[in-house]
């Protein structure tokens, strides 16, 4: 009797399991279909739309929506949107301010990118206006100074090439002058010694 009885508790739940899956596919069919037919409603009833092609700047100005207009928190000097607290690069940047406050690049991007507090921004925004006018990061001033420093060099270096060639020759000239002057020196001081000698 045990053995019966497990069996028909096996044959039920086997049975029931079929159901189960039978309905669900059932369901899953019915869906797709209900899916399907709405989609195909959808594109009949649909009528072509005109897309109006919007520049990056017009769909932040006037007519886009003002409250999503981030520009309005900018901070003086400000060209970016913040970047996130965990960004790498902002990490990075900033540590780089904190260790050296003079670098150039870290006071160019925590202004630029507002990543620093109101305080701290003004202090830096003066350091980062001055490197500004001075052409810190504006590449062409810098190709010129660059340029300008070669020319310079270049010069000086001839002049120095110059001078130079004509102090050797001139030491050259003394070397010379001293050793004949030693030899004569030493003639005479020889031919004294023998006359004195004899």
């Amino acid at each position: 009797r045990r053995r019966r009885r497990e069996t028909r508790t096996r044959r039920t739940r086997r049975i029931r399991r079929r159901r189960r899956r039978e309905t669900r596919t059932r369901r899953t069919r019915r869906i797709r279909r209900r899916r399907r037919r709405e989609t195909t409603r959808r594109k009949k009833d649909k009528k072509p739309e005109v897309i109006e092609k919007k520049s990056s700047t017009a769909s932040l100005g006037s007519q886009g929506d003002p409250d999503l207009d981030h520009r309005k928190l900018f901070k003086d000097g400000q060209r970016q949107l913040t970047p996130p607290v965990a960004d790498a690069t902002r990490a990075f940047y900033t540590s780089l301010l904190a260790e050296n406050p003079d670098s150039k690049i870290a006071i160019r991007f925590c202004i630029e990118y507002g990543v620093l507090s109101v305080e701290e921004h003004k202090k830096i925004l003066k350091r980062y206006n001055s490197l500004k006018e001075k052409g810190a990061f504006n590449v062409n001033v810098q190709i010129k100074r660059a340029l300008e420093k070669q020319a310079l060099k270049g010069t000086k270096d001839k002049k120095d090439k110059k001078e130079g060639k004509e102090a050797k020759e001139g030491k050259e000239k003394k070397d010379k002058k001293e050793k004949k002057e030693g030899k004569e020196k030493e003639a005479v001081a020889g031919t004294a010694a023998t006359a004195a000698g004899s």
